[in-house]
């Protein structure tokens, strides 16, 4: 009978021993929507991220200016940053990413927070800079007539 008491007693210390060492991932997704009126969309899609099992590539934007703009910036990620100062910047599928509220308060913890890797920065293209250059380049013929 001890031998039963011991065997169940060094099991269930090997279960909890082992099932700390498994890789803690959620059972939400991680999704943002592409802000509108910022001058792009996203080639991927209105909406980047995904649920438990995609991959990093399922986080990437790839940028797309909106019709006569440019932006600073070709792709982008969705990245998570942990709110007690642990892990920054990273994929939400690469780390322990807990932004549910609930989840993050039945561990005692702060939320942690997604974000964008960058917001690109875009802006009308060609014609605003190419009239100032003509501009520019018309008075400098008109002032190179007028001098003797």
């Amino acid at each position: 009978m001890m031998s039963k008491a011991v065997a169940a007693g060094v099991g269930a210390l090997a279960i909890q021993i082992f099932s700390g060492l498994a890789p803690s991932r959620a059972a939400w997704g991680w999704t943002m929507d592409v802000p509108t009126n910022a001058g792009f969309t996203c080639e991927e899609g209105s909406t980047i991220g995904g649920a438990k099992g995609t991959t990093a590539a399922n986080y990437t934007c790839t940028v797309v200016p909106d019709s006569g703009m440019s932006c600073d910036v070709s792709t982008i990620y969705l990245q998570c940053s942990d709110g007690d100062g642990g892990p920054q910047n990273f994929v939400p599928v690469e780390g322990q990413c807990i932004n549910k509220e609930s989840a993050a308060a039945s561990r005692n913890a702060t939320p942690d927070t997604l974000s964008w890797s960058q917001v690109p920065a875009c802006s009308t293209s060609g014609a605003a800079t190419s009239s100032t250059m003509m501009g520019c380049a018309l008075a400098t013929l008109l002032a190179g007539m007028a001098m003797p």
